[in-house]
């Protein structure tokens, strides 16, 4: 992502409705966050002025059985 013209912005729910965990880019990279809640709500944001091959994703969620982590790329 582009550290002036793309954005993540995750927040702490099902919706925007809900608290702002916090904006993220290229430059501004969260180091991890733990919702308060079993969702978490992620909308993406660009200005389209350059093409590029997106962002990677790396998440942990916890289950009764333990825990996974996975990646996805978009």
């Amino acid at each position: 992502m582009e550290c002036s013209y793309d954005y993540l912005h995750v927040f702490n729910g099902p919706s925007t409705s809900y608290p702002s965990i916090g904006k993220f880019s290229g430059c501004a990279t969260p180091s991890g966050f733990r919702s308060q809640s079993n969702s978490v709500y992620f909308v993406f944001k660009t200005d389209g002025s350059n093409t590029y091959r997106g962002f990677d994703l790396f998440y942990m969620f916890f289950t009764q059985g333990g825990n996974r982590r996975l990646k996805n790329s978009f």
